[in-house]
């Protein structure tokens, strides 16, 4: 993402978290995000396994779940950011921003 532009290039999408591996290997994305419900392997153990990897990566969980304990899951697994599917469209830019300011 470009801090001047605040823009950024999708560059894959993955329909499971095994996907999710190969393409964070394949592609090396600055920032992933990353599903909690998918199929084979979940987007938890998925962002634990890329942030082993590459830790340098940002990881920006989307979730349907509300509850804190889903939100304490994805900080243990590593995530830089959680974002509620029906807030994304005022919090996914604020989440991005952190996550690269972090860095």
């Amino acid at each position: 993402m470009s801090e001047k532009e605040n823009t950024f290039n999708l560059i894959g999408e993955a329909e499971n978290g095994e996907q999710a591996l190969r393409l964070d290997h394949e592609l090396r994305p600055e920032i992933i995000f990353m599903d909690i419900t998918m199929p084979r392997l979940n987007g938890l153990e998925a962002t634990r396994r890329i942030k082993a990897r590459r830790p340098d990566v940002k990881v920006i969980i989307l979730s349907v779940h509300e509850e804190e304990a889903y939100r304490r899951a994805a900080t243990e697994s590593g995530a830089d950011g959680f974002v509620l599917k029906k807030t994304i469209l005022t919090d996914l830019n604020s989440t991005m921003r952190r996550a690269h300011v972090n860095a």
